[in-house]
C-alpha cells in the first residue's frame, strides 16, 4: 500500500492488518533531500502493482520505484524523464505483467520498465493528435489516474486525464507486440 506523502507499507492480513514494514520513498528524483520547488510530495497517488517478489510504484515526484515485498528494501529506482528543474508526475496506477511494469506520466509519456533492473524497455509519447478508426478527432494528454490495462496480448491506455495542471485529451490507445 502506498501513500501520497511517500510511505509504502506492507500489512499482514493474518494478523488483522498489522504492519510488517514501512518505507518512505520521498524525493527520489534528487535523493532523499528536499523536493524541487512546486512539488508538495513524492508518493503514490493511484496505486502500485506487485508480482511474486516486488511491489512497483509510480511516484508523483517523478519516476518509479521497486521494493521487495518481504522486507521493503528498495530494489531499484528509475527517474524516467524528470529533471531537477522539471518534475513529471508518474502517480498514475502502475500495471505489471511478467517482466514489465507500465506507468504513465503527466507529460503523456507511457513507459514500459524492466521489473528486473528498472531499465526503460520502451516509451511512447501519447500527448499528440491521432488518426482514429471512427474518424473522430482525438488527442492524447496526461496519463494521471488509471493505469494501462493488459488483455489478450494487448496494452490499452487512456490518454488525456487532466486536472488543474494536466494535459487534456480524449484518446484510448491500443498497443500490440510487433
Amino acid at each position: 500500500m502506498g501513500t501520497k506523502p511517500g510511505d509504502i507499507l506492507a500489512l499482514d492480513p493474518d494478523r488483522g492488518g498489522a504492519p510488517l514494514w514501512r518505507v518512505n520513498v520521498h524525493g527520489p528524483v534528487i535523493g532523499n533531500g528536499p523536493l524541487p520547488p512546486g512539488v508538495l510530495r513524492s508518493g503514490v497517488q493511484w496505486g502500485g502493482a506487485a508480482d511474486a517478489d516486488n511491489g512497483y510504484f509510480g511516484l508523483t515526484g517523478g519516476g518509479m520505484a521497486a521494493l521487495r515485498l518481504d522486507t521493503g528494501e528498495r530494489v531499484w529506482f528509475t527517474p524516467l524523464n524528470s529533471t531537477k528543474d522539471q518534475v513529471i508526475n508518474h502517480g498514475a496506477a502502475t500495471t505489471v505483467i511478467a517482466g514489465v511494469a507500465f506507468v504513465g506520466g503527466s507529460d503523456g509519456t507511457l513507459f514500459a520498465i524492466s521489473t528486473a533492473d528498472g531499465s526503460v524497455l520502451w516509451r511512447y509519447d501519447t500527448a499528440r493528435t491521432f488518426d482514429t478508426v471512427n474518424k473522430v478527432a482525438a488527442k492524447g494528454g496526461s496519463i494521471m489516474a488509471p493505469g494501462p490495462t493488459v488483455a489478450g496480448g494487448m496494452v490499452f491506455v487512456g490518454s488525456g486525464y487532466s486536472t488543474i495542471a494536466g494535459l487534456p485529451g480524449n484518446v484510448l490507445l491500443a498497443f500490440a507486440p510487433e
